[in-house]
């Protein structure tokens, strides 16, 4: 706060009437910074939050969003090796080689991290997928999210493990 008011309070004697005062800015303070805190809150995705955005769907805006304010905080979305080739092949059958390549040459510059496959990754996806009967895939996405500690954001209603936290993507 003594940032702020020190800020606020240089140039005090030369506002004019109309701007905003001390409250209002700190009200937008406020808001700045738990947009910046919420960013900072550790997110994995899975390949159908990557394809909603992608593909422009509603959804998708929200996966913009979650996009922009890790941006904004120097943070990341952790996303599994084993997701990105289900985005291209989705992309390849549905939309074609020319949306796939648009698709990567902006994946590179996007704030995610692609994390490689590990033993210890791979059992712990093992086990989600013997245990919910899931598609491998979306097993390393909830397998990355357990080792991260983080939130998995999905709109993939196939997901059905209670042990890590779901961010669902609404319809």
């Amino acid at each position: 706060m003594a940032k702020r008011a020190i800020n606020w309070g240089y140039g005090l004697l030369k506002r004019k009437a109309g701007d905003k005062s001390f409250a209002e800015e700190w009200a937008d303070y406020k808001r700045e910074e738990r947009t910046l805190e919420e960013a900072k809150y550790e997110r994995c995705t899975c390949s159908h939050a990557l394809l909603a955005y992608f593909r422009g769907e509603s959804r998708g805006l929200e996966v913009r969003t979650l996009l922009d304010r890790a941006a904004i905080a120097d943070g990341v979305l952790h996303m599994s090796d084993v997701n990105c080739p289900e985005v291209k092949d989705t992309l390849l059958k549905k939309d074609g080689a020319a949306a796939w390549h648009r698709a990567a040459e902006i994946l590179q510059s996007l704030p995610i991290a692609f994390h490689s496959t590990s033993r210890a990754l791979a059992d712990s996806a093992a086990d989600f997928k013997a245990r919910f009967k899931i598609s491998l895939a979306d097993a390393f996405a909830a397998a990355l999210a357990k080792e991260q500690e983080a939130e998995l954001v999905t709109g993939d209603r196939e997901f059905k493990a209670k042990e890590i936290k779901i961010a669902w993507l609404k319809p």
